[in-house]
């Protein structure tokens, strides 16, 4: 799926900070571009848009989702998890696009991972919006849900551009102007 080959191709960007696009970002640029392997207080969304269909990819430390970063051990532990994790299948209710994109979720998946001694989340969720000039933001309630997190590291990539944004737990959206319509 080409939408997919830009999601990749966002993380890579992410990485590198190569692009073929017009890069076009407000963030510091001392900060590395990359997000730490592990670093409490930082997730990483990485945002993919391809005709109309939008692919969204969340990396998130458990710490920031669920207050610990080891497996689930107790009962209470495993509902927080659990709780997390319906939390996580529902994007619209964490980043929503304006109604005028006309956006329906198509997937939706979220995984508890655990690495070595260290646990996080990853999300992917897939989009399809038939107004996609209307998709100039996302409506932030992440921080709101998860008030562990402190910033978000955005990757964005469509036809008309790249981004690079930082959120902050003040921060209520993603303004996608830039590099859709």
């Amino acid at each position: 799926m080409k939408t997919r080959i830009i999601l990749a191709a966002v993380v890579g960007l992410a990485m590198t900070g190569l692009s073929g696009a017009e890069e076009k970002h407000d963030h510091d640029h001392d900060e590395p571009k990359a997000l730490e392997a592990h670093e409490h207080g930082k997730s990483q969304l990485n945002i993919a848009i391809d005709g109309t269909k939008v692919e969204l990819e969340l990396e998130s430390p458990g710490n920031d989702i669920v207050g610990f970063e080891h497996a689930a051990e107790s009962d209470a532990q495993k509902k927080l998890v659990s709780d997390a994790l319906a939390i996580l299948e529902k994007p619209m209710a964490l980043f929503t696009p304006p109604a005028a994109a006309g956006c329906s979720l198509t997937e939706a998946e979220a995984e508890h991972e655990l690495e070595g001694e260290h646990a996080g989340f990853h999300t992917h969720w897939s989009m399809e919006c038939s107004n996609i000039k209307s998709l100039t933001s996302f409506s932030v309630t992440f921080f709101d849900k998860f008030s562990a997190a402190e910033e978000i590291e955005v990757q964005a990539i469509s036809e008309g551009g790249q981004i690079g944004i930082e959120l902050h737990d003040d921060d209520k959206s993603i303004n996608l102007s830039d590099i859709v319509g």
